[in-house]
């Protein structure tokens, strides 16, 4: 590994990878590249494709080519590697992304920084059995409390989350907001041909559910919300771009679509007139919905996805997480005028390129560095 590196950025996932908290983490690490600072990554062994900055994987004591979210023995395992790695990396201090990291980070014996991605205790209940929620939800709770006190500072990816772990942890969260870039727009040509690709006349109205398949999404009401709108506009189709293998077991009625490369989830949302973003878990932001602000797509959100933030002017938000919330503001924004779309477009992108730039990102980072490295007298500070 690079000597003199001045910080380095671990995360316990497959990295690259198409995935929203990989997204998030490449273009924070590509924001610090561009300003200068000397940061280096250490994932898992394996992932696809390659990145600009340095990146480090960790040796993979078991075999795992899994992209999927969620845990797994394996990825036990491999947490074994990875602090194996990060004990022998020679940085100054550390940026722990999400739980698993942070646990490995919080025996470094160097100042550290505890990157919140998600609320553990809202969304580890997703992935078990009911008669499980409520003991995962405390649990999650109290994974959270602990890593966020041990930490040297505490971040987190969305005003929702901070303001949460506040509470939980009984400290100051710095709010840091994920940069992201903003494409050119996209032009009628490409949307013409993206449609005509797919089949899909100018006419049909389309909506498009760009990510991963995984319950913490809050496809159910997605899935319900279609039928309900399926009853009065029957010739509605349905875009899911992903690369989660489980794509395989959906609806035939479904358009999958791959979600890979840039070229492709350009094209997705280019043949989309409205991109949804669903959620069932509340805390992180989901970056589809940066992704689909930043290309200008008329988006609809349910409030839980929007994490705090105050973005009215540049969505259409449905007035509740439930499905018929969700059907009635997807008809809403398929009906909206061209002249409206255009304003929508303008403002989101505006909107991201400013709230989300890596000026932004870098001075709310370089602030919880300082407190890691120079923490505050207890009761010194107030407020999130």
């Amino acid at each position: 590994m690079t000597n003199g590196a001045t910080s380095l950025h671990v995360a316990a996932l497959p990295f690259p990878s198409p995935q929203g908290t990989q997204a998030a983490i490449r273009f924070m690490m590509e924001a610090l590249e561009r300003s200068g600072e000397h940061a280096e990554l250490l994932t898992y062994a394996h992932g696809e494709g390659t990145v600009s900055f340095p990146h480090h994987r960790a040796p993979a004591l078991v075999s795992d080519r899994s992209l999927r979210s969620g845990p797994s023995l394996a990825k036990i395992a491999n947490d074994l590697g990875l602090a194996g790695a990060l004990v022998s990396h020679p940085a100054k201090h550390i940026v722990a992304h999400h739980v698993e990291a942070a646990a490995i980070a919080r025996f470094a014996r160097r100042p550290w920084v505890f990157v919140a991605h998600t609320d553990l205790a809202a969304e580890l209940p997703t992935y078990l059995a009911p008669q499980f929620i409520s003991i995962a939800r405390r649990a999650g709770a109290r994974v959270d409390r602990s890593l966020g006190r041990a930490a040297g500072a505490l971040a987190a990816v969305s005003p929702l989350l901070a303001s949460s772990l506040a509470d939980r942890c009984e400290r100051p969260v710095h709010a840091l907001p994920i940069p992201w870039p903003v494409p050119s727009a996209t032009s009628e040509g490409e949307r013409t041909r993206a449609r005509h690709a797919l089949g899909l006349a100018d006419d049909v109205p389309t909506v498009l559910y760009a990510g991963n398949l995984d319950v913490y999404q809050g496809l159910d009401q997605l899935w319900r919300a279609r039928a309900h709108l399926i009853a009065k506009r029957a010739d509605l189709r349905m875009l899911v771009a992903t690369e989660d293998p489980r794509a395989r077991a959906l609806d035939a009625g479904l358009i999958v679509l791959p979600l890979a490369t840039e070229a492709n989830r350009r094209s997705a949302h280019a043949a989309a007139d409205v991109v949804v973003v669903p959620r069932r878990s509340a805390g992180g932001l989901p970056v589809k919905l940066l992704d689909a602000l930043s290309r200008g797509s008329t988006v609809v959100a349910v409030p839980r996805a929007l994490a705090g933030h105050v973005i009215a002017p540049v969505i259409c938000a449905a007035r509740d997480d439930d499905y018929e919330a969700l059907a009635r503001a997807l008809d809403d924004a398929l009906t909206c005028s061209t002249t409206r779309r255009s304003e929508l477009a303008t403002t989101a992108r505006a909107y991201v390129a400013e709230t989300h730039s890596d000026a932004r990102f870098t001075r709310a980072l370089a602030a919880a560095h300082r407190e890691a490295c120079h923490p505050p007298p207890a009761g010194a500070i107030d407020g999130v």
